[in-house]
């Protein structure tokens, strides 16, 4: 008993009788089907019509399935495409995969063996575009989500500052100077907060429009001395954090003067993301030290801190994601460690956190490859 598929076959054949048993065949098995003599006419006929699979013979005297396939794969990249041939050359199959081709079906084919390829391709297809469109989904709830977060994350410190700043403005001579400290704290307590939320969404920007990209750096990149970055970005993750934890000890009697090729700011930026997080769950000290191994630059950087569990490794790379968010009163957009790795790997390098099995606190190990030694590096 055949099974209504709502699907519909473009078939492209010179050969009349061919074109006509194909044509039968799918009918039998209640498709839909578009049906076409020529090469160009196929893809006159795909350009109106749409079909959710394509047949075609490879031989055909103004336009062979080479060319066609070509076209399709540039107005449907998707679209299943199963090549008809009375020649089994593998390298003529081999072309038509690289082409773009699903399939290469001998002639002549048996009708079950027809139907089975067009029925796997379909299901197949449905699939991927089924994984696209959760992909797009999920894609648009992210930047809902991160929409969302921007827009309150920016709305609270410049509530703060503007609040602080009209009251100094207000009573200006008049305020203690205990309080005019507390208002210019406020002040620059949401400046940080406002500078490094800009900074991350400039760099989220970077990244999804290509601008930053692993081949742009490889071109445009500059080699510096990875103490002298890490130098820069240890600063920079105190101001990403409340003052308290920013004034932690912080040792970094181990590290190697190596160089790395990079986007200065980013890779800074990156850095100084991981040693804030390291600052923020240790408990009285971090460490940061840097070797050579295997023409890679190694960072470690570790907390004396709880730890994280094994099962929190994973959520804490998640866009978005604040671990212990109910144990710590905790500000950002929980993107510093997502973008931390993005950033990363745009410059070729690798990121692991280690926690447990007989290692105390946290330890994130950094992997960045080495520049050329013959290289001026700047600073």
């Amino acid at each position: 008993m055949s099974m209504t598929l709502d699907a519909t076959i473009l078939v492209i054949d010179d050969n009349a009788m061919m074109l006509h048993l194909a044509t039968k065949v799918l009918h039998a098995a209640n498709y839909d089907v578009l049906s076409a003599s020529s090469g160009r006419d196929g893809i006159a006929i795909f350009e109106s019509e749409t079909p959710d699979l394509v047949l075609c013979d490879l031989q055909m005297p103004d336009m062979d399935g080479f060319a066609v396939v070509q076209v399709i794969r540039e107005l449907a990249p998707l679209t299943p495409f199963i090549f008809l041939t009375a020649h089994g050359d593998e390298k003529l199959r081999r072309r038509g995969i690289e082409l773009g081709a699903d399939d290469f079906l001998l002639k002549p084919i048996h009708r079950k063996t027809l139907l089975a390829a067009i029925q796997g391709q379909l299901a197949k297809n449905a699939k991927q575009r089924s994984a696209i469109s959760n992909e797009h989904e999920a894609l648009a709830i992210a930047q809902r989500r991160l929409m969302t977060l921007i827009a309150h994350e920016l709305r609270t410190p410049l509530s703060s500052i503007k609040l602080a700043h009209e009251i100094l403005t207000k009573h200006r001579g008049k305020l203690s100077e205990d309080k005019t400290e507390k208002f210019l704290h406020t002040i620059g307590t949401g400046t940080r907060r406002l500078t490094h939320i800009i900074e991350q969404m400039v760099l989220i920007t970077q990244l999804e429009m290509q601008i930053l990209t692993h081949d742009i750096i490889q071109t445009e990149g500059l080699h510096i001395n990875i103490h002298e970055l890490l130098s820069d970005a240890l600063p920079q993750a105190r101001t990403f954090i409340p003052e308290a934890e920013g004034k932690k000890r912080v040792s970094t009697d181990s590290i190697q003067n190596l160089l790395v090729l990079c986007d200065i700011n980013s890779l800074r930026y990156a850095l100084a993301e991981l040693i804030s997080n390291a600052l923020r769950y240790s408990h009285e000290e971090v460490s940061i030290s840097v070797w050579e191994s295997n023409s890679f630059c190694q960072i470690r950087i570790w907390d004396d801190g709880d730890g994280i569990a094994p099962e929190d490794i994973t959520e804490a790379f998640k866009p978005f994601s604040q671990l212990e968010r109910e144990q710590r009163e905790q500000q950002g957009m929980g993107m510093g460690l997502s973008l931390a790795r993005q950033i990363l790997e745009v410059h070729g390098g690798t990121i692991e956190i280690h926690a447990g099995q007989g290692i105390s606190g946290t330890e994130v190990l950094v992997a960045l490859p080495l520049a050329s030694n013959t290289y001026d590096y700047y600073i």
